[in-house]
């Protein structure tokens, strides 16, 4: 304990609580805390939470008690409100009285005050008011990865030593001249193991950083700035064998509870006096910015989001359907292949030491599946072999399954099947084989052209399961899950804790629904918060793009962004990339006119992922889209290179960075502004976002190298692990540098959403309409709310207005937003109850949007019409209703 703790109950002397009273009543700065259980959380939770994650039910929370600390004394407080000694319980009127004994104007600081702000008021009614959290504070000052340079220069990297050896041995014949372009499968495992972008593993970067970053936990937080170790929740409850807070008494709890109220006072002055010497510009943005958006935070986790239960239920029936019909014809299709060729598969023993090791179990495994009867029952075809769609079915049934069971899904059984059964060429990714969607979908364009039916059949079979699994496992299973089944509602946890302080959202993940793709029915489980509400969306366009141009104040971008309605800066760059290898000799002008049909040069005209022909209308669309045109402005500026884009056309690196230079030319102010972005960030190892955030990568700079080329040394001075050392330096300072200029946009987009939001909020007030609106939830650059019909027409010019008007981040160009509204938030697929685009016409409407207005912005009369039609529109059985059909 760092400060002595005082537990106030039943049992407090009148005498102490008068001194209490009066202490609180002058403080200017309080600590706030509570402990809480959810022993009641609904079932769903109960199968949902694990060992790595606590979804609380906040619907169902006790606040067992709660601590407060006045800055300065010598004393921090704890109130039992429902622990285990019943009988030394404060009843909720006491607790609420001494909670208004707090000065209204003091500064309330709570460690993740959306927790405190949202169980205060769910279970007591208590609107906690002017605080502060320093959660987000520390978001403010420090990023997520980032650490003290003193810390990091003198801590040696104790995880790698246990891959030294292994990495030296790889790379004792590592070509110097290659600069890593021609690495070996172990020299690339070995590089990845150190360097991977996902990997948190004591041997890796990551993991080294982990160690030593600051952090955003309040335990953590305390140990970097002051040294002192607190007691962890999870020790509290293991020393009195507890499984929640209920079940320990008051006197067992109030050292730790009081511990939490004293150090979020300490954090936040610490965090202040910081701020103030190093970057004040972060502090006014954390006041007038992070900060207000924390009750927007609370907000959005309180309300959550309303679903269409019987839709997610039917929907999982389907998918499970979908599975059990798949893995018969995929198992069907595998048969024809048996047996075995004779002995194993060289090559792939060669990469692969699993296989060289278990080859044969693995085949007997395969073979055992294969030869299994089908089943008519979907629930026993779906767990004959090991896969998310049937282990979560079973789990749901509390059914036992068998182990040793094929895993479909686990990358042994995938490429025993593609590489030794069907003999296929071996393929690899980043230097290691793969068997991922990218390598299958290299395999499927090979087998295109080579007429390969039978592989192309079967790769779509495990694209096909595949495309099942990601909707089961991302959506269906955790939606029947998360939903309380009192209010068909999720209730995501909202918050800004990314490197970039862009808006995240998880428990579900908002943030993953897709506009396209055979998933997309999954925005039309999203319902407005009323059956006399709306859904209305709102997307800045191609703000990243946007941003980038008034940055860099390139005349390309400005051609395309400098006035309303913006140009096509996507069909450009998809003219540009196609002609390099896929249409040999296209020119913007004619890639222009496959939009209205023609081809005049009657070329073929093929979808880049499945080689399918298509139409010329279609193909403009698809080219012009992600896979090329979109894909190429968005992967360079954040890549610098057009890697993606060149897998997805099959390019040789040499055309890649012919493409590369031909789009630079493009643009030259815009590559100057990004040279100049990333040569700021090597050298001062930050760069500054027009908010005043700064996004710090040390790793940029030269003095990271010289330390980390120290570090490796320290370790074994042998040459070999010098050139691993080298290669892996030079890869995670240009991932840097990129990051620099990513955080660039990303930051300021996240600035862009937050002050929409905030800006909005008081418009809604002085037009009398904010207990009619809601903000539902951010996905990316698209705001959504649930808006009463009745002042759709009075919200929309607000929230245009709100979206595009900031002076401070954008100097140069206009914003311009895209408004839809809808019954549900699934994108236009041609029914009422998807999201129809105002300003991008999305279809005629009998008797109210004629044709001469597809694709075009609809004046207010107009839009009033449609808005009604929507509101009015019956939800039919089959959701097939068109919407140019009658209501």
């Amino acid at each position: 304990m760092s400060i002595s703790s005082r537990l106030i109950d039943a049992r407090t002397e009148q005498a102490e609580l008068d001194a209490l009273r009066e202490e609180l009543g002058a403080a200017e700065l309080v600590g706030i805390d509570i402990e809480t259980q959810d022993e009641g959380r609904h079932a769903g939770l109960n199968a949902y939470n694990n060992k790595k994650r606590h979804v609380f039910d906040h619907r169902r929370t006790v606040i067992t008690g709660f601590s407060l600390y006045v800055d300065g004394a010598e004393t921090a407080y704890y109130f039992n409100t429902a622990h285990a000694d019943a009988e030394n319980r404060l009843s909720v009127g006491a607790a609420l009285e001494i909670l208004g004994w707090i000065s209204d104007s003091a500064v309330k600081v709570a460690h993740n005050a959306p927790f405190e702000l949202v169980q205060l008021e769910q279970c007591w009614g208590y609107i906690l008011e002017n605080v502060v959290c320093t959660l987000q504070m520390a978001v403010s000052h420090h990023g997520p990865d980032e650490y003290e340079i003193r810390r990091f220069l003198d801590e040696p990297l104790t995880g790698f030593q246990k891959i030294a050896k292994a990495a030296k041995l790889a790379f004792s014949n590592y070509d110097t001249e290659s600069k890593g372009r021609d690495l070996t499968s172990d020299q690339a495992d070995m590089l990845g193991k150190f360097i991977s972008k996902t990997s948190n593993a004591a041997h890796s970067y990551n993991g080294h950083v982990d160690s030593l970053a600051l952090g955003y936990g309040l335990k953590k937080l305390v140990k970097s700035l002051f040294g002192y170790q607190m007691t962890t929740y999870e020790e509290t409850l293991a020393a009195h064998g507890a499984s929640h807070m209920g079940q320990l008494t008051g006197e067992q709890v109030a050292n730790y509870g009081a511990d939490d109220a004293y150090w979020a006072v300490r954090v936040y002055k610490e965090l202040m006096k910081r701020m103030l010497a190093e970057n004040p510009a972060a502090l006014v943005t954390f006041l007038k910015t992070e900060n207000p958006m924390v009750r927007h935070y609370a907000n959005m986790w309180r309300d959550g989001l309303r679903l269409d239960l019987d839709q997610v239920y039917e929907r999982q029936g389907i998918e499970r359907e979908n599975m059990a019909a798949v893995l018969r014809k995929f198992k069907a299709q595998i048969k024809e292949l048996l047996p075995f060729p004779e002995g194993k598969n060289e090559k792939l023993a060669e990469y692969e030491d699993w296989y060289a090791k278990h080859w044969e179990k693995k085949r007997t495994q395969i073979a055992g599946w294969i030869n299994t009867p089908d089943s008519d029952d979907v629930y026993e075809q779906c767990t004959q072999a090991s896969n998310p769609i049937g282990n979560a079915w079973a789990e749901e049934r509390g059914t036992p399954l068998p182990k040793g069971r094929l895993n479909l899904v686990h990358y042994h059984g995938m490429r025993t099947i593609l590489y030794d059964l069907m003999g296929l060429k071996i393929r690899f990714s980043d230097g290691k084989v793969g068997s991922d969607a990218e390598v299958r979908g290299r395999m499927m364009l090979r087998a295109q052209k080579d007429g390969d039916k039978q592989t192309e059949a079967i790769l779509t079979s495990l694209q096909e399961m595949a495309d099942i699994e990601q909707r089961m496992k991302l959506y269906l299973t955790p939606y029947t899950q998360l939903m309380d089944p009192e209010t068909s509602r999720v209730y995501p946890s909202v918050s800004s804790k990314l490197a970039t302080r862009r808006l995240a959202a998880s428990f579900p993940n908002p943030m993953q629904l897709a506009k396209q793709g055979n998933s997309t029915y999954i925005r039309s489980f999203y319902l407005p918060d009323n059956d006399d509400h709306l859904v209305v969306s709102a997307d800045w366009s191609s703000v990243e793009l946007v941003l980038i141009g008034d940055f860099s104040d390139d005349p390309g971008f400005k051609e395309v962004f400098g006035q309303l309605p913006y140009g096509d800066l996507h069909s450009g760059a998809a003219a540009d990339c196609l002609a390099v290898k896929t249409l040999p000799g296209l020119t913007e002008e004619e890639f222009m006119l496959f939009k209205f049909g023609e081809n005049p040069n009657g070329r073929v005209l093929k979808n880049t992922a499945t080689g399918a022909i298509m139409d010329p209308k279609a193909f403009f669309k698809h080219a012009r889209g992600t896979p090329v045109g979109k894909g190429a402005n968005f992967n360079y500026w954040y890549s610098g290179s057009l890697s993606t884009v060149g897998g997805n056309l099959g390019w040789t690196s040499d055309e890649m960075w012919e493409a590369v230079d031909r789009y630079r030319a493009r643009f030259p102010l815009a590559e100057k502004w990004r040279v100049n972005t990333q040569t700021e960030v090597t050298e001062y190892g930050f760069v500054t976002l027009p908010d005043g955030h700064r996004r710090a990568r040390y790793e940029a700079t030269q003095a990271w190298a010289s330390a980390m080329r120290h570090k490796f040394a320290e370790i074994d001075a042998a040459p070999s692990l010098g050139n691993y050392a080298d290669l892996a330096i030079r890869r995670i300072q240009s991932r840097a540098r990129n990051q620099a200029v990513n955080a660039m946009i990303q930051g300021s987009c996240a600035t862009l959403a937050k002050q929409s939001i905030l800006n909005l909020m008081p418009m809604l007030e002085a037009a009398g309409i904010a207990d009619k609106v809601r903000f539902m939830m951010p996905i990316h650059d698209e705001l959504v709310f649930s808006v009463h019909r009745d002042v759709v027409m009075i919200f929309i010019p607000l929230l245009r207005k709100a979206m595009c008007e900031h002076p401070n981040v954008v100097k140069t160009l206009p914003l311009d937003c895209t408004v839809s509204i809808g019954k549900t938030f699934r994108p236009y697929n041609g029914t009422a109850f998807s999201q129809f685009e105002l300003d991008e016409c999305s279809s005629e409407i009998d008797g109210i949007v004629p044709k001469e207005l597809l694709g075009k912005k609809l004046p207010d009369d107009i839009v009033a019409q449609v808005v009604n039609f929507i509101a009015d529109a019956k939800v039919p059985a089959n959701d097939q209703h068109h919407i140019g059909a009658a209501a």
